[in-house]
């Protein structure tokens, strides 16, 4: 998800989450899920850090680039949550491009201003 331009890198992301909706999410979803126990939450925050945040740092520009990169996969897990955990039955049925377009500007806004 992480390769390609960053001009475009909010809506890439949020295309590649919205296709796996359904499947896919429900690996995010149980692990969520499970994150009561210290075991799960340490493995899940290491992992998004060093498969997401410190690639993202890499990417983004400015001193505030780790922050943003931080924010990127807040934002990024939150949409995953409400497809995974409380399954947001409105976003489940909403039209992908439309998802795509709100949620992927927001986040091309994080990623490069």
């Amino acid at each position: 998800m992480l390769e390609g331009p960053l001009d475009d890198i909010g809506r890439r992301i949020v295309r590649a989450v919205v296709a796996n909706r359904t499947i896919g999410l429900q690996v995010f979803g149980g692990v969520v899920r499970a994150s009561g126990r210290p075991d799960v939450r340490t493995h899940l925050r290491e992992l998004l850090a060093e498969q997401f945040v410190a690639p993202l740092s890499e990417m983004f520009d400015g001193p505030d680039a780790e922050m943003r990169a931080h924010l990127f996969v807040a934002q990024v897990t939150g949409l995953m949550f409400a497809l995974s955990v409380y399954d947001d039955d409105y976003l489940a049925a909403a039209p992908a491009d439309g998802i795509v377009e709100f949620y992927g500007a927001s986040l091309q806004r994080t990623a490069t201003g």
